[in-house]
């Protein structure tokens, strides 16, 4: 999910040493590391609106953190621990049939008739608890054999229990082990939430040029815990079933959901019942739904770069022949994303809904993405990056998923890499030009881990981290899954090269497809594929908050070249000094240049290279290798006496 809550724009990042020497940030025109051959291996859009101003236009880019509060591990008055756990799985939830009927839009309410098919886990259950948040509910009734309509029973009254966030269903009858029951729930929606929780409703502004300004828009959002607001679930990420809605509306409104459309049903009365069907699973957070008066416009075909796919834009009335155009790369990136990860798209469909009132960026809803009002007006450059993210979150997000908030950044940080990936892939073959595209788009990060992330333990939340106060902070602190995230699937691709980063990437798809994911998944994957030990670099970049702040000094005797390395970060029994090789690009009078590393295993580290020539310039890590910032303290000295700048593109 991308989110709009802020704005920040882009600017040219000038760092100035200790002795005042001016080092520009930038991404210098300069080899990458050798992949393979050593060991180097935007921005918050959960508070988006960023991306408009880094790409010329409306476009969307983390701004500047602000200091959050620290990390409440326990209970003061009770010591009771606050770390967050998996909700507990009773019940397999296999499919869940959704019946609405908009009966009238002012006051806005549906009625609803929810049928869940479940079978029991561990042992036979006689209770099924439920999240549901506010639901007017009327009836509760079970069906012990799905298949034999005639032995529904209902409960009412006393059969179930509710207290506003939880459904307590009592059965007549244990649910016994390998026996599957379906549970039918009848209510009514009538709270329709601020934009971002369970459903909203946008008024239509009864003077407007066409149905889309006149009509009401009415849409879900679901992540994190919010679509137990319109529908009872198990809403946490660790349970996956199949769902239709089918949903009856007043002309001329459309609905759009997840899946396929099975059916589109003229009524009497001027309505229209539209049947959706997501026969794959999927995490209930991920169900969508949005009611409005729209156009769709279909960029798939015989002829697009994705043949044999649906793949539509769904915009307001008018709008259709320019989001054709904005939206137009979708097809060719699906098909890019497809080989790269050597996974074939895995859903039906793929829809990009237009919505408006719809003030959070995107939201990656499976085969069918919501995205923000202002989208239909946007360019193709404007637009790119988030579709990528929003479209790569198919794989990494909705075919895998986290399996708790705490593991977020393997769905944020790759939607965020794929970004880079597109941006590189669309420069074409010439490598100088692939280079600088991707790691113009890394920069970003960086920059933003730099300016905020003074995170340590045990005051800040680190990458991974199960210590939150709502589920919706993971997405929003300083060890950021939408910016540090991407760097450290960055530094990983570096550490171990193309080939065995993406093998283990294709592996992690291969093995945890439709199903739930923890980072140590991530982490086993690479290592299987490159018969490498990672647990230090995860315990580093992902289980402990911040970054590494670095002095670095030069000298130069006429011979060889001195480095010295401190890290000036909190060091302490809890944050102890960061180890890595510190990749330095030496630069000569001729043009040449070579890499040397300094290996840094504590607090400070010193090492001498011998080159045989006086360099003429010195770039630290041009390639982003390490996530740290590091400041000039003591730059170099050549032979003669002239004294030439460290640069970095950090």
């Amino acid at each position: 999910m991308v989110s709009m809550r802020s704005r920040c724009s882009k600017w040219p990042v000038v760092h100035k040493t200790s002795e005042g020497a001016l080092c520009s940030l930038r991404v210098p025109s300069l080899p990458m590391h050798p992949i393979g051959k050593g060991p180097m291996t935007a921005y918050v859009r959960c508070l988006i609106a960023c991306w408009v101003l880094v790409q010329g236009g409306f476009a969307f880019a983390q701004p500047s953190f602000q200091p959050f509060a620290a990390v409440r591990r326990i209970d003061p008055d009770t010591g009771r621990g606050l770390a967050n756990w998996p909700h507990a799985r009773h019940f397999d939830h296999k499919h869940m049939r959704l019946e609405l009927d908009l009966v009238s839009l002012d006051p806005p309410v549906f009625e609803a008739r929810e049928t869940l098919r479940l079978t029991p886990i561990g042992r036979a259950r006689s209770q099924i608890r439920l999240d549901a948040v506010d639901l007017d509910i009327g009836s509760v009734g079970v069906r012990r054999a799905p298949d034999d309509r005639s032995r529904l029973r209902r409960f009412e009254g006393l059969s179930f229990t509710y207290d506003g966030q939880d459904l307590v269903i009592s059965l007549d009858l244990p649910a016994e082990l390998g026996e599957t029951i379906e549970v039918s729930i009848g209510y009514r929606i009538t709270n329709f939430l601020p934009q971002g929780q369970g459903l909203s409703i946008s008024l239509g502004d009864p003077d407007g040029e066409t149905d889309s300004e006149r009509l009401p828009v009415i849409f879900s959002q679901g992540q994190s815990e919010h679509n137990s607001k319109w529908f009872a679930c198990h809403d946490f990420p660790n349970e996956r079933l199949s769902t239709e809605l089918i949903v009856t509306v007043d002309d001329p409104l459309q609905v759009v959901s997840n899946g396929t459309l099975v059916e589109r049903k003229s009524l009497a009365g001027g309505r229209t019942r539209f049947h959706w069907l997501q026969s794959q699973p999927h995490v209930n957070y991920l169900v969508t739904m949005v009611i409005g008066a729209l156009e769709r416009v279909e960029l798939g075909g015989a002829d697009s770069a994705r043949p044999g796919l649906p793949i539509g834009v769904w915009a307001p009335i008018g709008r259709g022949e320019h989001v054709r155009e904005a939206f137009g790369e979708t097809p060719a990136m699906i098909a890019y994303f497809e080989r790269l990860f050597d996974e074939p798209y895995p859903w039906d469909k793929y829809d990009q809904v237009i919505t408006r009132g719809f003030d959070f960026g995107a939201m990656e809803n499976t085969s069918a993405t919501t995205f923000y009002p202002y989208a239909a007006y946007q360019s193709r450059d404007e637009l790119r990056s988030i579709v990528a993210h929003e479209l790569a979150h198919q794989w990494f997000g909705d075919l895998v998923t986290c399996k708790g908030w705490e593991h977020i950044w393997l769905n944020e940080g790759w939607a965020s890499y794929a970004e880079a990936l597109w941006n590189e892939e669309l420069a074409g073959d010439d490598p100088a030009a692939r280079r600088s595209a991707y790691l113009s788009t890394v920069a970003e990060w960086a920059d933003a881990q730099r300016r905020g992330n003074f995170g340590s333990s045990p005051e800040q939340a680190p990458l991974v981290s199960n210590f939150y106060a709502n589920p919706d902070e993971p997405f929003m602190k300083v060890d950021n899954p939408y910016s540090k995230g991407p760097w450290v699937l960055h530094m990983l691709r570096m550490g171990l090269g193309d080939e065995v980063f993406f093998a283990g990437t294709r592996g992690y798809l291969d093995r945890m497809r439709f199903g739930q994911a923890e980072t140590g998944d991530f982490r086993r994957a690479l290592e299987e594929a490159s018969g490498r030990s990672l647990e230090r670099f995860f315990e580093q970049w992902c289980m402990r908050p911040g970054i590494a702040r670095l002095d670095v000094g030069f000298t130069w005797d006429e011979s060889s070249m001195s480095v010295e390395v401190v890290q000036t970060q909190r060091i302490d029994a809890i944050n102890p000094a960061y180890h890595f090789l510190l990749p330095i690009y030496v630069q000569f009078a001729d043009g040449s240049g070579r890499y040397v590393y300094v290996n840094v295993e504590g607090p400070m580290a010193r090492q001498a290279f011998r080159l045989g020539r006086a360099p003429v310039d010195v770039r630290i890590d041009p390639n982003m290798t390490v996530a740290g910032e590091y400041n000039i303290v003591k730059s170099l000295q050549p032979a003669g006496g002239a004294e030439s700048s460290a640069g970095t593109n950090q």
